[in-house]
């Protein structure tokens, strides 16, 4: 019975501490209080996007060199990594664009929290059987 609860308590622990880790971003937190801090640039093509993104990145240094000109830019940062999406059915097809960024440091955190209480719970468990084999080859003695 304790085996259970222990489990389920560490099991809730873990779910809220990676949930609380994965939903902070220092990112959403700053652009809460300056919404219009910078700006994004969208390429408008004739070519269909699978095209476009298979001919590689269209930012280059001419085109960063003359963003920078343009007076109160500071940098240019490429930030952009988008997953690409085409799907269709006989009557239709269709494709679509997102941003998508791997969040590796939010699931290493999460990973290393998931194998530290399990070798927590790895520890606490194996001295629970010692003790009780201990207990048991006392009585054994008896």
């Amino acid at each position: 019975m304790s085996i259970a609860v222990s489990l389920s308590l560490g099991g809730i622990l873990l779910l809220v501490v990676s949930s609380m880790v994965l939903t902070r971003s220092p990112e959403q937190a700053a652009r809460l209080f300056f919404p219009d801090g910078d700006y994004k640039i969208y390429l408008s093509s004739e070519q269909p996007e699978e095209e476009v993104m298979v001919a590689g990145n269209p930012l280059d240094e001419e085109l960063k060199q003359e963003i920078l000109s343009v007076d109160g830019v500071r940098s240019v940062l490429v930030t952009r990594r988008s997953l690409h999406a085409k799907f269709g059915t006989p009557e239709s097809a269709e494709a679509g664009m997102c941003d998508y960024q791997f969040p590796f440091l939010q699931m290493g955190l999460f990973l290393l929290v998931l194998f530290g209480m399990e070798a927590i719970l790895s520890v606490w468990m194996v001295r629970r059987q010692k003790k009780q084999s201990l207990i048991e080859q006392m009585r054994a003695m008896e």
